[in-house]
C-alpha cells in the first residue's frame, strides 16, 4: 500500500512483467495506491498470520519503477503490506497462477462456502448468492456491467456528505447506513486524518460488527491499519475511547489489545527487508 501523494492514480492499470510474464496491477484504493500481487506457495502454518516477504516487496517496487520511471518509489513510500492465503483447487501444476479457474461450492444450513475460483468466476459467485437471497440478476451479455444495488431510500441519510463518500457508504453498508449515522458522536462524520474512513465507521464497527480484538476493528472492519503509518499508532488514543465506550474494555484490556495489535502490525503488515 503506497502513499497516494507518491503514486497518484485515478484509475487502475495492469502491466505484464516481461521477466516472468505475470500481470501486475496498480489500483487506487481507500485514498492510497495498491500494488500487487505476487503468488507463492504458503509454507507456514495456517494458524499464523500470513505476511509479505522482503523479496516480494522488492519485486513489486522494482516493477513500479520499471513502468513508471522517475517516480523512484522506495520502502519509505510504503504505508503497509499485507498477504492472504488463497485456497486453490489443485490439479498438480507446479505454479499456482497456472491452475484452472475451477470452483467448489456447497451449502450447509444456509451457509454457502466457496473454495477457489478467480476473478473470472466473480459473476457466477454473485448469481449463487443472489439465488439464496431470492433475487434475480438481470441477464447481461456484458461481463463488465455493474451489478444491481438492492437498497435504496437512504440518500436523505447521507445527503450532508460529499457525493463520493456517500456513494461509498451506500455500497459498503446498505441499510445499515441509517444506524451508522445515528450512532455517530459529534465530529465523527469527519474523515480520519487524510483517509476516506469516517470516525463513525469505527464506532459502528465496534458496536455492530462482531469485534473481538483491536485488529478486527482496524484491519478488517475498517482498513485504517493499512492506510496509516505504523498501523495508525497516532490515532490510538481516540480509538481507545471508542472501544471503551462500545466494547466495555477497561484500561487493562485496552493495554493488552494495543500491545497485541502493534505486534501484529510489526510482524505481518510492516515493510520487511529483502534477503541479503
Amino acid at each position: 500500500v503506497i502513499r497516494r501523494d507518491r503514486l497518484p492514480l485515478d484509475q487502475g492499470a495492469s502491466f505484464k512483467n516481461p521477466g516472468d510474464g505475470r500481470h501486475l496491477y496498480l489500483l487506487p484504493w481507500e485514498g492510497a495506491t495498491l500494488v500487487g500481487c505476487t503468488d507463492l506457495d504458503h509454507g507456514d502454518a495456517l494458524k499464523l498470520e500470513p505476511r509479505a516477504t522482503g523479496d516480494e516487496v522488492k519485486y513489486l517496487l522494482d516493477f513500479v519503477n520499471r513502468w513508471l520511471p522517475g517516480r523512484e518509489i522506495g520502502p519509505r513510500d510504503v504505508l503497509s503490506t499485507f498477504a492472504g492465503v488463497r485456497p486453490v483447487v489443485s490439479t498438480g501444476r507446479p505454479d499456482t497462477h497456472n491452475e484452472a479457474r475451477d470452483s467448489v461450492f456447497w451449502e450447509e444450513d444456509g451457509l454457502v462456502t466457496l473454495i477457489s475460483g478467480k476473478l473470472t468466476g466473480f459473476r457466477k459467485t454473485v448469481q449463487i448468492a443472489l439465488r439464496r437471497l431470492s433475487r434475480r440478476l438481470p441477464p447481461s451479455t456484458d461481463a463488465t456491467a455493474p451489478l444491481p444495488f438492492f437498497w435504496s431510500g437512504f440518500d436523505e441519510v447521507v445527503e450532508s456528505l460529499p457525493e463520493a463518500r456517500a456513494r461509498s457508504l451506500r455500497g459498503r453498508y446498505g441499510p445499515d447506513i441509517e444506524g451508522l449515522i445515528a450512532a455517530a458522536a459529534p465530529g465523527e462524520l469527519e474523515e480520519v486524518l487524510h483517509t476516506p474512513v469516517l470516525w463513525a465507521e469505527l464506532r459502528w464497527g465496534a458496536r455492530a460488527e462482531g469485534v473481538v480484538h483491536l485488529d478486527d476493528l482496524l484491519l478488517r472492519r475498517v482498513r485504517l491499519g493499512l492506510l496509516l503509518p505504523e498501523g495508525g499508532r497516532e490515532i490510538l488514543s481516540r480509538v481507545r475511547s471508542i472501544c471503551q465506550e462500545e466494547l466495555g474494555w477497561d484500561d487493562v484490556r485496552w493495554r493488552e489489545e494495543e500491545v497485541r495489535y502493534l505486534e501484529i502490525i510489526r510482524e505481518s503488515y510492516g515493510v520487511p527487508l529483502p534477503s541479503p
